[in-house]
């Protein structure tokens, strides 16, 4: 099972999957930090458990995945991460 961070944000706790070099995790990056949302990141390819919490929480091996509380979001979608957002 996957352990997920404490949050540390007013939005629950958010954490990233996926790889660093991928262009969509520096898009959902730039996108909350853009918005002041404090945000654990995991780069699946460090990580030793990374790519097995990602697949987990999503059954995604290859996107980015946003975890908003218990919320997964699959890939960088603007409009859905901010409606996630207070």
């Amino acid at each position: 099972m996957c352990v997920c961070a404490p949050p540390r944000t007013p939005v629950e706790g958010v954490t990233i999957y996926g790889r660093s070099r991928a262009d969509d995790v520096r898009r959902v990056r730039n996108f909350l930090e853009d918005r002041g949302v404090v945000f654990d990141y995991v780069d699946i390819e460090q990580a030793a458990d990374g790519a097995a919490c990602m697949m987990e929480l999503s059954g995604q091996r290859d996107a980015v995945v946003v975890a908003i509380g218990s919320r997964v979001f699959v890939g960088f979608d603007p409009s859905a991460l901010e409606r996630a957002l207070p």
